[in-house]
């Protein structure tokens, strides 16, 4: 007797400890209000159990037996509701398990047919007579209770966080370890001729579940860690570190992404956002298996201070590759495949600004097919637009990689060349002169002949601006034509 009476007065002082201690840190998110009420009503059972077994009259010893039964009872149906209000997808109707139970308490208070008769024994006052719906009571109390446990494990199954779920696991041993001390201490008669093993199994459940939860971290971080609703089904990287960078936290994202994510214990280790990484930084852009995200980091803060960092990664590789696309389209002629006059005239401004700074040269050339107003007269703009699209690949065949070559407007192209030589400029449009004449340029068995007419200039000779180059070359195009 002295045993049992240390352990409950322990095991209840440990409990209500630790649900004050809960409350008090702030850690009420949904999961740890259920939490802290688990706690405080199996302090209080294990206080109801001890005033049970050592009162003083069998009438006191009753009502103290039905107020620690009714106890036991909203302590299940509280589990119970803890499992079911998991971010995971429950019936609605699953709610209405926890009904019979409640009748079970009513059952308590009004009726004999759970309690009818106690005795004392040599550990104190025992139920020696069950009433008629007591073992339906018990039975069904556990089955929930196992329903709960099973959906707990549920949950701990599809966690990919190493943390939460090492808590998990803690909590639902010590929930297994008091339900089975529980279980064959009340269903089975002969365990009554041995200590009553509940105080000390109520320790442990308290004690685990602390020693599980110890690594969740600040009020702050639990809260997030526990939001798992949204972050688990988040597409985006959510990952919550201490002020040191010692992961705490990640969601399904993560895992997927970086499969070693559950390996690692710091968010500074290469092998998650590389060795550029810094949580200092506001913004970065990382890369992870070959596809581009930004990154956000947040400092988290308390009234105790800065207790870690919120960190959340959006896959833009499929918006920059949308982005260059459109870049190229902005700056390409849809027909041909050049470079359009926008670009050209943005890159002769960057041309004379690097040919001012270092005194260097380059040519530009105006280009105009001859006679292209002939070939879409009597054959159509189609016949056009064919002629106009092999004298461009023909260009982008020959012209160097450092040069460039655009379709000005209509049938005229215009280019920098980047050489001061304007016999080497002139060899080159030669020669590409050349293979255009010398090209089979068939339209539904019209041979069609192409040339063109160029002027060229260099940005020494021209003035000091684009639009002076631009003219000069332009002069020169329709003096070779003429």
């Amino acid at each position: 007797m002295i045993f049992f009476t240390a352990s409950a007065i322990l095991a209840a002082t440990v409990s209500l400890g630790y649900a004050l201690w809960l409350f008090l840190t702030e850690r009420a998110t949904r999961f740890m209000a259920f939490a802290i009420a688990i706690f405080l009503l199996l302090g209080m059972g294990d206080l109801a159990n001890l005033m049970y077994r050592t009162a003083p009259t069998k009438d006191i010893a009753f009502f103290y037996l039905e107020v620690y039964s009714t106890i036991g009872a909203l302590g299940i149906l509280t589990l119970f509701e803890s499992s079911v209000s998991l971010p995971m997808y429950s019936p609605k109707w699953i709610h209405l398990l926890a009904i019979p139970e409640l009748l079970f308490i009513g059952m308590i208070w009004e009726t004999h047919l759970i309690q009818y008769g106690i005795e004392k024994t040599q550990v104190g006052w025992l139920l020696t007579k069950p009433g008629s719906m007591y073992i339906v009571a018990v039975l069904y109390t556990y089955l929930l209770a196992l329903l709960a446990l099973m959906i707990f494990y549920g949950f701990y199954k599809t966690q990919v966080n190493p943390r939460l779920r090492q808590a998990l696991r803690w909590f639902l041993l010590g929930v297994a370890l008091f339900m089975s001390a529980s279980f064959v201490y009340y269903v089975i008669p002969v365990a009554y001729g041995i200590p009553d093993p509940n105080p000390i199994a109520s320790l442990l459940l308290v004690l685990l579940t602390a020693w599980g939860f110890r690594d969740l971290g600040h009020s702050q971080l639990v809260k997030l860690a526990l939001s798992q609703t949204l972050l688990e089904v988040s597409p985006d990287l959510v990952m919550v570190t201490s002020p040191e960078g010692e992961i705490l936290f990640f969601n399904a994202a993560v895992g997927h992404h970086i499969p070693d994510a559950v390996k690692i214990k710091s968010v500074h280790s290469p092998q998650v956002f590389g060795p550029e990484f810094s949580l200092d930084k506001p913004e970065q852009e990382v890369t992870i298996a070959n596809r581009a995200f930004l990154l956000e980091s947040t400092p988290l803060k308390d009234k105790w201070g800065q207790p870690g960092y919120l960190i959340i990664g959006r896959d833009i590789t499929d918006m920059k590759r949308l982005m260059e696309e459109l870049e190229i389209l902005s700056i390409t002629d849809p027909l041909t495949g050049l470079y359009n006059r926008r670009y050209l005239t943005t890159r002769l401004e960057r041309e004379v600004s690097l040919a001012k700074r270092y005194g260097r040269d380059f040519l530009v050339f105006m280009l105009d097919l001859d006679d292209f107003k002939m070939v879409n007269d009597s054959m159509g703009h189609r016949a056009g637009d064919y002629v106009l699209t092999q004298a461009a690949n023909i260009m982008k065949s020959r012209f160097r990689e450092t040069d460039v070559i655009a379709r000005y407007g209509g049938d005229e192209f215009a280019g920098i060349l980047m050489t001061e030589r304007l016999d080497q400029g002139q060899e080159i449009l030669t020669r590409i002169l050349e293979e255009l004449k010398q090209s089979d340029l068939t339209w539904h068995g019209h041979k069609i002949s192409a040339s063109f007419s160029v002027g060229i200039t260099s940005f020494k000779c021209s003035g000091r601006n684009v639009e002076s180059l631009l003219a000069i070359a332009d002069s020169a195009l329709y003096e070779a034509k003429r």
